[in-house]
């Protein structure tokens, strides 16, 4: 491929190991080993800004978050911000209204907080390490700034959402238990974008690493794209290229195979 000028990584499932909840000691050298060459190094990740705040010691070179929807530089410059339509908020509370059995969780730079608290949300944001958030009526969401909504449903109401209700957003599965939304047409690879134009970056000197749906843009996109060993066989059929686990130092053996490093 080109010379290779930017890697894009994902960061749940794929800079950090959800089995260890760590970055792996060998992603730490790839990370420097990559700044000290002057590649650059961006977080592409469905997490809000303020959600991946430990990962600033890294010194990454831009911030790609809420799956497309925020991007900022590493001085803390936005680049991009797409919210949610209140028509769309609206609704989706018509929707639910009455309705104690669909939790919904909003996003925006002023934080995140969900309706309901059941037991079957909770072990989610225990997965990621991010603290539970406050529970607050759906009225809360349409007097903010909203830049992103986690719905906790099945296959059949994603069906219903998407095809009935919510039609002016998309919505991407990385987790069989929740749906992320955001603004039809924005997506990580929309991000990338961002920083490509910011950077004076072609899409054909870019590398992206990732193992959910919400990666599946981003890895069709990069120049290559390159999903982690414990991705969905679709998320894999997206990729130009699949490694191991990052537990098992999936993205050092990619780039030290593909002579990267």
């Amino acid at each position: 491929m080109t010379k290779v000028e930017a890697v894009f990584f994902d960061v749940d499932g794929t800079l950090m190991s959800l089995e260890t909840g760590r970055i792996p000691d060998s992603t730490k050298e790839l990370l420097a080993i990559l700044k000290w060459r002057g590649i650059k190094r961006i977080i592409c990740t469905g997490r809000s800004y303020a959600q991946i705040a430990f990962l600033k010691e890294y010194d990454f070179d831009g911030y790609i978050t809420f799956n497309g929807s925020y991007c900022v530089t590493k001085e803390g410059k936005s680049l991009f911000k797409k919210n949610i339509c209140t028509s769309e908020l609206l609704k989706l509370h018509e929707y639910i209204q009455g309705r104690d059995d669909i939790p919904v969780a909003f996003t925006g730079l002023e934080g995140t907080f969900i309706t309901e608290s059941p037991k079957q949300t909770r072990h989610l944001f225990q997965l990621l390490d991010i603290p539970f958030p406050a529970v607050r009526p759906f009225t809360y969401a349409l007097e903010n700034e909203i830049i992103q909504l986690s719905i906790y449903v099945d296959h059949l109401h994603e069906q219903y959402l998407t095809e009935n209700i919510l039609q002016d957003l998309d919505a991407i599965r990385w987790h069989p238990e929740f749906l992320d939304f955001n603004t039809k047409g924005i997506n990580k690879s929309t991000g990338m974008q961002q920083f490509e134009a910011h950077l004076g970056i072609h899409p054909s000197a870019t590398i992206a690493f990732g193992d959910g749906g919400n990666d599946i843009p981003m890895l069709q996109y990069a120049g290559l794209g390159i999903a982690m060993g414990q991705a969905r066989a679709d998320v894999k059929r997206a990729a130009d290229y699949v490694t191991e686990k990052p537990e098992e130092n999936g993205i050092w053996t990619a780039l030290k195979k593909l002579s990267i490093i």
